[in-house]
């Protein structure tokens, strides 16, 4: 399948300093006028809208044309038993990790009752009688583990037509999957007029995709304004242990990513760094929103890295709805924070609570940020007996910094994935 190259007129504008220059001067004019960058965020939110228009037909089509691929060419147990082992990996190892990490480290135990009341000067006056009216330590929590019902509904869809209005990426995976395997079976009359329309579309996909990249410079301006503009000095004098308690382990994480994709590719580190340039200059613009990184992870794993373009094209659909490192990392320590602010000591049962629950709510995210996301939260916590309330308007003041750094763990994670389940290229 042919990718659409970047125009050579606009190459520079893809360069790293260029990108650098824009995520350093949106810092300081967010962090030095504030109250401006409201008024063209809506920018960036329409630039990831218009991107995210283009997820939904990339992997419909793209799992859909590999998929019968692989059926023809009799190596689906084997690539299954592969991709399946390794999305059980990489979500059980972010939840350990990010346990492990606030176990060592105990982000929660510096915040004393007397600091939690700073949430005014974090949130700002209109939201202190909100706090204000919260108690701290409920005595009604609700402390039934959910069901597998609401886990099981999230992967299969029960109105196809909803979920790709609604752009529920899981269900439309897992429908893809079964849709291309049936029309495997069809016979070859049948399924060339359909697949050249499935190669049209994702060609028209990434063609689309490589126009809109020009814009990313601007894009990441705007971001970084907003992000410099929503943090204050308070949330990070509060929130500065969990903070690089959190950067730490997403960065460790994406440390092992980079390994896995040199030592898979035998590239060298330089050659490595070079061919991810794309994604990563995408992710920032994109936050945890790494579906829409899709032409751009291909692109840094087949055409750049030179693993097998058709596994390429099937794996990193699959990747950007099933890999959820990020957030189940997130979940996992924000947990473990949760039990440390209330002094309460977690049991070997409350330990294996908190890492399932951390992976089901990692997934159950996807397509959320702010609030939404931060809600979940509770899900997890109301097990073990834990109030949220006040402690997620805390977590909700550093979530743009927490949502930005996930963002670049997810999308490293996720071409590690592709790389540790794709065939080793075949260097001459």
């Amino acid at each position: 399948m042919q990718h659409t190259p970047l125009n050579q007129r606009f190459i520079w504008l893809h360069s790293p300093m260029v990108l650098i220059a824009a995520l350093v001067l949106g810092g300081g004019v967010g962090f030095f006028s504030p109250h401006r960058i409201s008024a063209i965020y809506f920018l960036a939110e329409m630039y990831l809208d218009l991107l995210q228009i283009l997820v939904v037909p990339l992997i419909l089509c793209a799992i859909i044309l590999n998929v019968q691929a692989m059926f023809s060419e009799k190596t689906y147990a084997k690539t299954s038993v592969r991709g399946l082992s390794g999305l059980v990996f990489m979500a059980i190892l972010p939840a350990l990790m990010g346990m492990a990490a606030a176990h060592a480290f105990q982000p929660g135990y510096d915040l004393t009752k007397e600091n939690l009341w700073r949430i005014e000067k974090v949130l700002g006056g209109s939201n202190i009688d909100q706090v204000s009216r919260m108690s701290l330590f409920s005595d009604s929590i609700d402390s039934r583990l959910p069901g597998v019902d609401g886990l099981i509904g999230a992967f299969l869809p029960s109105n196809i037509f909803q979920s790709l209005a609604q752009g529920e990426e899981i269900k439309i995976a897992v429908f893809a999957i079964m849709f291309g395997f049936a029309v495997a079976l069809l016979s070859s009359r049948l399924k060339e007029d359909f697949n050249q329309s499935l190669v049209t579309v994702i060609s028209a996909c990434f063609k689309i995709s490589a126009i809109f990249r020009h814009a990313l410079p601007l894009v990441v301006f705007i971001v970084a304004a907003h992000l410099s503009a929503a943090l204050g000095m308070d949330a990070l004098m509060l929130m500065a242990n969990f903070l690089l308690t959190f950067l730490s382990v997403s960065f460790l994480l994406c440390v092992l990513s980079f390994v896995i994709l040199k030592l898979r590719s035998d590239a060298s580190h330089l050659e490595v760094l070079s061919s991810l340039r794309p994604t990563l200059s995408m992710s920032m613009a994109s936050g945890e929103h790494s579906s829409v990184c899709i032409p751009q992870m291909v692109e840094t794993l087949s055409l750049r890295l030179g693993f097998a373009q058709d596994k390429v094209e099937f794996l990193v659909p699959l990747a950007t709805c099933f890999i959820r490192s990020a957030p189940i990392l997130y979940f996992a320590m924000a947990t473990v924070f949760v039990a440390q602010l209330y002094g309460h000591p977690i049991s070997q049962y409350e330990w294996l609570i908190i890492l399932g629950m951390s992976m089901a709510q990692g997934f159950a995210s996807m397509g959320l940020n702010g609030m939404n996301k931060l809600s979940l939260l509770a899900v997890i916590c109301n097990p073990l007996g834990l109030p949220t309330e006040a402690v997620v308007l805390l977590l909700m003041a550093v979530e743009p910094i927490c949502s930005f750094i996930s963002g670049l763990t997810m999308v490293m994670t996720q071409c590690a994935y592709v790389a540790l389940i794709a065939n080793k290229p075949i260097r001459l």
